[in-house]
């Protein structure tokens, strides 16, 4: 038990924060010293995997995990992940504590996450849907002692890292190992757990990604504090549909697995399509959801398609991004019994760190809320000064609870973790989340938006300054910046306004639909690039983005003026809603949606208008070109 948890051990946050916080608010006094919950210290020994070993024990005959190609017990997932665990210790010396997994959204990755912990590992998760440049930057970061790889969803997973000094261990997507060595069978598992519990990314300024940190302590004090408040039991079946490289991922296993309950895993293209993630979270009597405010638009365009609602659902949980009313009421409707509470929170805090029950009917900007237990959640003036009510200033977490920090790179540490000016204690630490907000007069926080170069993509947390570096990068690229732009639709996306000779206009854009996906993930990827002869430039040298935000704001008033024609056949209506759905005034007709830079979100748009404009939806409608889809009009029935 550290100096900071024995100071404050035993105080009651809940009645503290309902007495005190909203006067400490209005008048701006000091803010007193963090309670901490007396469960905290204990569970700081014990790894992640513990709970899910406990129901193990209890009753293995129980359903763990549904994916789309097996069920597996909780004995069968212990035991695979014990048998996992062995062979980790067989493969690696006595020194090694990182091992990279390059996982894939089936059992086999849950197996891989719960053995290396089992075996008192640090888990680093690659996401195979990464491109290969950006996996092999994560590797070279951390330094693994192993590389876990799916053998038979991708036998040539090991050529990604051929450069990386470290051994192989190939899993299936069952969370077998069909090679495991003789020795690793018995072989118990009694290491102590890993000061770190996993390591997981973000985006980075500097061009490659950043490394965080995070011990065993924040994960199960979330678990802790999310069971106690929305009462799970082993009835409940919960999704996996977070980026598996994101830290909700862990949540979305670690909180079923810890309570009895069954988590289901759809797989990507489920994800991605709307109808078939409806049916999947209706079929599977999903009860526990968890999302971005973009995928519950998936969901719910695929329960307006199909004009049905899932009856199951108890709780909907959005984080990652601003929740607007709107996504509310159609969560509503597709799930009538859940209750929707929005979550706020960061990899570096990890996990959720506050939450807001939305209320029936509620119509103002949703907040994040306030604290979850053990939680502070302030808005700090640039003096790290408490803010007024109504006053805007950046969001801070207080809490014992943190992230270590950043990987090897106490610098950047310092600059986010800054030592809280509320005590003299030195483990008192605030996370500056870099979002600012305001209180309102009940003392909860509503997210306002971002104080640096950063946005939130799809619930991604995403820098420019890394996109504008990878596409500046490419050869005949003379000058380019990303910004975060709104179509005509209200819809958030990436554009790259790039500066190129435009004689060879033709080549670099070329090289940049060819290069960029091999260097940044899908979500990080400009879902428009808009060519100029020149960057505009400030007298001072800077890019002039007034007069990109000028040049972007006219091409929207153009789409806007989009009226119908006297050619109002299926070519036309499908041109004037792609317009509008992509924010681009002009299309060329021969290229397919996804040609022309669709996204998942107006992937979802699209798909719904071609669907009412030729009456159907053709199968990979998003890769034919749009001439030659508004000629597939649904046949007549005959009568």
């Amino acid at each position: 038990m550290n100096a900071f948890s024995r100071t404050f051990l035993g105080t009651p946050f809940a009645a503290w924060m309902g007495r005190f916080l909203p006067a400490l608010i209005r008048a701006r006094r000091e803010v007193r010293p963090l309670p901490t919950d007396p469960l905290a210290a204990p569970a700081d020994r014990w790894p992640i995997a513990h709970d899910f070993l406990a129901q193990a024990a209890q009753d293995g005959s129980r359903t763990a995990l549904v994916d789309a190609r097996q069920t597996l017990t909780y004995a069968q997932l212990e035991e695979r992940s014990r048998r996992f665990g062995a062979e980790i210790l067989c493969a690696t010396s006595p020194a090694s504590r990182v091992v990279a997994i390059h996982g894939r959204r089936n059992a086999g990755f849950v197996v891989a996450l719960l053995g290396t912990s089992r075996a008192g590992f640090t888990f680093a998760v690659l996401d195979a849907s990464y491109p290969p440049e950006r996996l092999r930057q994560m590797a070279a970061l951390i330094r693994p002692a192993l590389i876990v790889g799916d053998d038979e969803a991708d036998p040539r997973w090991r050529e990604i890292f051929a450069g990386v000094d470290a051994p192989f261990l190939g899993i299936d997507s069952a969370g077998q190992m069909p090679c495991a060595s003789v020795a690793a069978r018995e072989s118990p598992l009694n290491r102590e757990p890993a000061e770190i519990a996993y390591l997981l990314f973000t985006s980075g300024t500097t061009g490659k990604p950043k490394c965080i940190a995070t011990p065993h302590a924040p994960l199960r004090h979330f678990i802790a504090w999310y069971v106690d408040t929305f009462r799970p039991d082993a009835g409940d079946r919960f999704s996996l549909l977070s980026g598996l490289g994101h830290d909700p991922v862990l949540r979305d296993i670690f909180v079923p697995l810890s309570v009895g309950a069954t988590l289901h895993i759809p797989t990507q293209a489920a994800i991605a399509n709307p109808c078939a993630l409806f049916e999947w979270a209706r079929a599977s009597h999903i009860t526990f959801l968890h999302g971005t405010p973009p995928l519950f638009r998936i969901l719910c365009a695929g329960a307006q398609e199909r004009g049905g609602r899932t009856e199951s659902l108890r709780y909907v949980f959005s984080g990652g991004d601003q929740l607007p009313t709107e996504i509310v009421r159609e969560v509503c409707q597709a799930a009538p019994h859940a209750q929707v509470v929005n979550f706020y929170g960061a990899t570096e805090t990890p996990q959720a760190m506050a939450f807001h029950r939305v209320r029936h009917g509620e119509t103002d900007v949703i907040p994040v809320g306030q604290g979850i237990r053990d939680v502070q959640l302030l808005v700090l003036t640039d003096s790290l000064a408490l803010a007024a009510v109504g006053e805007q200033g950046q969001i801070g977490i207080r809490t014992p609870h943190l992230a270590a920090g950043y990987w090897e790179d106490p610098g950047a540490t310092a600059q986010r973790f800054v030592p809280s000016p509320f005590s003299r204690d030195p483990e008192d630490r605030i996370y500056l989340t870099g979002d600012y907000g305001r209180y309102r007069a009940d003392g909860e926080v509503v997210l306002l938006g971002r104080v640096d170069d950063q946005v939130k993509i799809r619930g991604f947390r995403v820098e420019l300054a890394e996109i504008n570096r990878a596409v500046e990068n490419l050869p005949l690229v003379q000058g380019a910046i990303v910004l975060a732009q709104a179509t005509a639709t209200g819809e958030k996306i990436l554009v790259a306004y790039v500066a190129a000779d435009p004689i060879c206009r033709d080549a670099a854009r070329a090289e940049l639909d060819r290069r960029l996906p091999e260097r940044l993930p899908t979500y990080m990827l400009p879902s428009q690039v808009i060519w100029l002869d020149q960057l505009p430039l400030l007298p001072n040298g800077k890019t002039d983005r007034a007069a990109l935000e000028t040049l972007w704001q006219a091409r929207q008033a153009e789409i806007l003026r989009l009226t119908p024609a006297d050619d109002n056949g299926p070519e036309s209506r499908l041109i004037r809603e792609w317009c509008r759905i992509l924010g681009m005034p002009r299309l060329d007709r021969q290229r397919s949606f996804a040609e022309l830079g669709g996204d998942s979100i107006s992937f979802i748009q699209a798909s719904l208008a071609v669907r009412k404009i030729i009456s159907h939806l053709p199968d990979d409608w998003s890769r034919i070109p749009l001439a030659e889809l508004a000629q597939r009009t649904a046949p007549r029935r005959q009568s």
